[in-house]
């Protein structure tokens, strides 16, 4: 028998409606106010509602609206009765979403042809919305509960809710709903959605613990709604099991501590590498240079100078290692500033004139006085020398052309370095092969030249981290042109990397002309690079010798130095970076120069050990006129 709630406050009506539909075996509820029509609704859940417009207290609108908000009577049809019969008035009653509007006074018969029309459309809806509703209730993945609030008792359960229970769907609804949401937080729900107790609308992600069947703990994360269901306030919940989850989140965790332990491990090895290999590469360097400016015999000079160039390249392969390392573990830091390449071009030069003259080619430069660039000048130093290397390795005959300038391309400004050589030029197939790690045109046991493949790689790894680029022209049998492409200002780069705040240069001593020779205090363990400074600095200066930090700050408390040469790693004990502290904080060495001579040279090791107290920086291996020259400038000033 279908059932129709009357909402009337005209009791002649209301009985009148009420005995046809009776007649009509239909069962009817009546109300006479909108707020007792709507507790109705809730209780007797009929499958039609007719109402009134205009009653006291609640009107029809108003209790439209109140019917429709609980989800258990939200479909049921709904068909105003008004005497008002005005247009406006319809279609405002079927805008807000009635099923009908009928006006008055009634006719019974057209009224009960309406009523069964829309029913039978209901049920018919509601049977396929049921339809739906059980297929994805019961096929979904997550678990739902429905509970009643009033009493927390499990109202529904889905199978998805059974099976990650380890319930039958009968045990489950005897199941006391406390126990799952007992572990819910609400706690964090007051803080973060400002709800009391439980008086919230819902809770997201909460993530807690459940208990199965067997006493087996899950780790669960769950969503909560408060739905009104049948007159009742009930929470509905989805609930994730995040068990497989949260174990891979801690393998996660635990491999990503695995991981930048490793390269902890990675960056310290290398680091003790770098400077183990640059200590004793600093006393073959060094004394063999000396040995090439004193040495008269050519049998000597001839064996002093590949000792000299075995060393040197060593360094090359040293650094090219050492600085891909870092490219590839992103350790590199970036200090681009608009800066003139003028100087590096011509140092680096300069550096492969012996070779150059060995292999009796030329090496010719076209730079100027200025070369602007928005650079890292340590970094383009590196990228420069791999290039020029290369250039030097693979030319037999002919020469090298080193020229400077700046190209206008697609409105924006570049500053370009040209290495032309006549070498054994590349074929167009293996110009991208160049540039990969450890690959060579040439390889294998019989290949004609020797290197660890590795400096266009780290050239271009370094360009691009500039914001530049790397070109390369060649013609087998004829030579090649490698080009350089830097900004030539921040204004330039399309992508502008803001250089990182470093410490400024600490002040040093005003220039001033010593009338006496300055007197040093060299800090260094190592008896070999010891002799070697000692060497190189004679007998311009006078020197006071430390083997530790201990006794570095002991002498410098004895003695006014004009400037101190600091070893960075002295061994056991006080470090060089710890004695120069000290050493400042005695009285009249706040302005001292202080010289870090040291094999740690891992990029961004300058601005720490710079950052610390020193206020100059010399990378092992060292050659004689740069050492001098920096030791002369720490001194006397830029320029003297």
């Amino acid at each position: 028998m279908s059932k129709i709630l009357i909402i009337e406050d005209d009791p002649i009506l209301i009985e009148s409606l009420a005995e046809f539909l009776i007649e009509e075996g239909i069962e009817v509820v009546t109300a006479q106010s909108g707020k007792q029509g709507a507790e109705l609704a809730a209780k007797e859940l009929p499958d039609l509602i007719l109402c009134d417009i205009f009653m006291p207290g609640m009107n029809g609108y108003e209790t439209f609206e109140k019917i429709k908000s609980d989800i258990a009577t939200s479909l049921i049809p709904f068909i105003f009765l008004s005497a008002r019969a005005e247009r406006e008035d319809i279609l405002y009653g079927m805008t807000i979403g009635a099923d009908d509007y009928i006006t008055k006074p009634v006719d019974f018969d057209e009224l009960l042809k309406r009523i069964t029309r829309r029913m039978e459309k209901t049920r018919e809806t509601i049977r396929r919305s049921e339809i739906k509703y059980h297929a994805v209730f019961e096929t979904v993945h997550d678990a739902i509960l429905l509970l009643r609030l009033s009493d927390l008792s499990i109202i529904d359960a889905n199978q998805a809710a059974c099976d990650m229970l380890g319930h039958l769907r009968e045990e489950l609804l005897k199941t006391p709903g406390r126990k799952f949401i007992k572990d819910v937080d609400l706690t964090k729900v007051i803080e973060h959605q400002n709800m009391k107790e439980w008086n919230f609308e819902e809770f997201q992600n909460l993530e807690t613990t459940w208990t199965k069947k067997n006493d087996e703990k899950i780790q669960i994360q769950v969503n909560g709604k408060v739905i009104v269901l049948f007159g009742e306030k009930c929470l509905f919940m989805i609930a994730q099991d995040i068990t497989e989850r949260k174990y891979y989140e801690k393998e996660l965790i635990l491999a990503k501590e695995k991981a930048e332990e490793s390269d902890r491990l990675k960056t310290s090895i290398l680091s003790n590498i770098s400077h183990e290999l640059r200590t004793p590469l600093n006393g073959i360097l060094g004394f063999s240079e000396l040995l090439l400016e004193d040495l008269r015999e050519t049998d000597y000079i001839s064996m002093v100078e590949n000792i000299h160039l075995s060393g040197k390249r060593l360094m090359l392969t040293l650094n090219s290692i050492i600085i891909l390392s870092q490219l590839q573990a992103g350790k590199i830091s970036l200090k681009l500033s608009q800066v003139n390449l003028a100087s590096i071009l011509d140092s680096v030069c300069d550096s492969y004139e012996t070779q150059v003259q060995e292999k009796n080619i030329s090496l010719k430069k076209s730079i100027g006085e200025e070369c602007i660039a928005f650079a890292d000048l340590q970094l383009f130093q590196q990228l420069f020398h791999q290039i020029l290397d290369n250039a030097v390795k693979f030319t037999s005959q002919g020469g090298i052309e080193i020229a400077a300038r700046t190209v206008i391309e697609e409105q924006l400004k570049w500053q370009t370095i040209e290495i032309r050589d006549t070498g054994i030029g590349i074929k167009k197939e293996h110009l991208e092969l160049i540039f990969e790690e450890f690959r060579q045109v040439s390889e294998g046991y019989a290949r004609k030249y020797q290197g660890s493949g590795l400096g266009l790689t780290v050239s271009r790894k370094i360009c691009d981290l500039m914001n530049g680029r790397i070109t390369v022209e060649s013609t087998p049998g004829a030579g090649s042109t490698f080009t350089i492409w830097l900004p030539a200002s921040e204004t330039e780069v399309a992508t502008p990397v803001v250089p990182k705040k470093t410490r400024p240069s600490s002040e040093v001593a005003p220039e001033k002309q010593k009338k006496e020779i300055p007197h040093l205090l060299l800090v260094e363990d190592n008896m070999i690079n010891m002799n070697l400074i000692e060497l190189f600095l004679r007998p311009t200066y006078r020197m006071d010798h430390a083997y530790d930090g201990k006794t570095a700050v002991q002498k410098a408390t004895e003695t006014t130095y004009d400037a101190i040469l600091m070893d960075i790693n002295l061994g056991s004990g006080m470090d060089g970076i710890e004695a120069t502290k000290r050493i400042r904080r005695i009285k009249g060495y706040e302005n001292t120069p202080v010289i870090a001579v040291t094999g740690y040279t891992m990029i961004g090791d300058r601005e720490k050990i710079l950052a610390e107290g020193c206020t100059h920086y010399i990378a092992k291996p060292f050659e004689k006129a740069t050492f001098r020259a920096i030791v002369r400038e720490a001194i006397f000033g830029p320029g003297k």
